[in-house]
């Protein structure tokens, strides 16, 4: 387990060696940010504990594809997020735990998803006024995710693309298989914006929403970039699919070259085989045999069947 302590405030970003519950609410003109990067969740219940956070917490952490619809519970807001790792292009949900003025990410550690969001902290600490506001966190946590989700579809965009523009005289340096890989991490990503979706939606985080919250129109506004990265992902497969034709095209026109070839080959070479099997045959009295030139008329002739055979398949296009 890797645990990281930041406390911000309006100017800065620091890193905190020690902190506790009684540190936190004597600081409340500060926001303090647990950053805890583990695989074995059960390992950080007692920081957990230490800070505040109840049993019926740590038990829903569990199982976290249970708890993608944030919730009050005694006063603490909490839940999963849905995160797409870009180092595997695997995904996985990061706990978030607001409590006061203490947010709390728990995630694997190859989902550092706080790396990318420690610029943005200062103006966090702006929007509370003695205590973190839920609300706030959740639409800055997902506007960030959804800002790199949308770099990654961006990138994988450009990728296809320059894969695409240079395909026909590229094909050997590609595969199959990398399209195919390059379809199951965009299906990967957009399980976990499907998942994202569910979060914000029927309605906007009702459980987090007041009826007359000024935060009803961010999280409406979050659901539509949700919306529109779907599309994008609907459109990038879209062209994976075209781009996964274009290439079984050039493979089969490859292939066909390549059938052709043979057949040129095997159609010089019948007349020739003919003709090497008519003067291997073991008869006594064969008239060529005692010929003076006989054996340089033969090649003669089996050189000229074969250029004329040749002549026939360049007239007719069989080289084009």
């Amino acid at each position: 387990m890797n645990k990281t302590i930041y406390k911000c405030n309006k100017k800065n970003v620091e890193v905190v060696e020690d902190f506790n519950l009684s540190i936190a609410e004597i600081n409340k003109s500060e926001v303090f940010v647990v950053n805890i990067m583990t695989e074995n969740r059960d390992e950080v219940f007692k920081d957990l504990h230490q800070l505040g956070i109840n049993k019926s917490i740590c038990d829903r952490m569990l199982s976290p594809s249970e708890s993608i619809r944030f919730r009050q519970i005694e006063g603490i807001l909490y839940g999963e997020i849905a995160y797409f790792s870009s180092n595997d292009f695997t995904s996985g949900y990061s706990s978030i735990i607001v409590k006061d003025n203490i947010l709390i990410i728990i995630h694997k550690g190859n989902e550092d998803i706080l790396s990318e969001l420690l610029e943005t902290l200062p103006s966090l600490s702006e929007k509370i006024k003695g205590n973190l506001i839920p609300e706030f966190v959740l639409y800055w946590l997902i506007l960030e995710i959804l800002t790199e989700y949308g770099k990654l579809i961006m990138n994988a965009r450009e990728e296809i693309e320059s894969i695409a523009f240079n395909l026909d005289n590229e094909i050997d340096k590609h595969s199959l298989a990398e399209i195919s890989q390059s379809k199951l991490e965009l299906a990967s990503l957009e399980m976990v914006l499907d998942k994202l979706y569910f979060t914000l939606s029927f309605p906007p985080s009702k459980n987090i929403l007041n009826s007359d919250s000024p935060y009803t129109d961010t999280f409406n506004y979050l659901l539509k970039n949700v919306g529109m990265l779907r599309s994008y992902i609907d459109q990038t497969q879209d062209r994976l699919d075209s781009l996964n034709d274009h290439y079984q095209l050039i493979m089969h026109d490859k292939a066909n070259k390549r059938l052709n070839f043979l057949t040129i080959t095997q159609a010089i070479f019948i007349p020739l085989t003919l003709v090497v099997g008519i003067y291997g045959m073991n008869f006594t009295y064969m008239p060529e045999l005692n010929f003076k030139y006989g054996y340089f008329i033969t090649l003669g002739a089996m050189v000229f069947i074969a250029l004329l055979f040749l002549g026939y398949f360049k007239k007719n296009g069989w080289f084009d």
